[in-house]
């Protein structure tokens, strides 16, 4: 009884975090927020935090994909590109302008920079064109941080 007591008073302390957390941020921010979120409240009883987070996301995502450029985004999501939300939100980007991920990836300036440009590419493999794929290759020739 006593853990369940701790485990209500958890839930509504990071409740009232999490909404003052989500006022003033930008896209990046909230999305790290929603990720160190994610990753504490695995247990259902705070499947409602999670789920405003993840309206936030879409909120601003929306907000910001009028305003914002392309390369902007893929910047932002090449660190979150692992989850659902990534699948509604930012794939359908991304699968638009695969010409650029692919210059970002040619362009890797870090071991680390190739391999989160990749795992973006990995992402959108059943989008990548013949002709696509050979530029992704000969980056690898090109580039000694791939």
């Amino acid at each position: 009884m006593e853990i369940e007591q701790e485990d209500e008073l958890l839930s509504k302390t990071l409740e009232k975090q999490a909404v003052l957390a989500l006022d003033n941020v930008n896209l990046e921010q909230l999305l790290q927020i929603r990720q160190d979120y994610k990753r504490l409240l695995s247990k259902k009883k705070f499947k409602a935090l999670t789920d405003k987070l993840d309206n936030s996301v879409t909120q601003l995502f929306e907000q910001e994909k009028a305003k914002a450029k392309v390369d902007d985004f893929i910047s932002i999501l090449v660190k979150y590109y692992n989850d659902k939300l990534f699948e509604q939100l930012f794939k359908p980007l991304l699968k638009d302008n695969i010409s650029k991920i692919i210059r970002r990836f040619k362009l890797s300036s870090s071991f680390d920079n190739a391999a989160a440009n990749a795992n973006l590419l990995n992402e959108l493999a059943d989008f990548i064109s013949p002709l696509e794929c050979k530029e992704i290759i000969e980056a690898f020739s090109e580039n000694s941080q791939i």
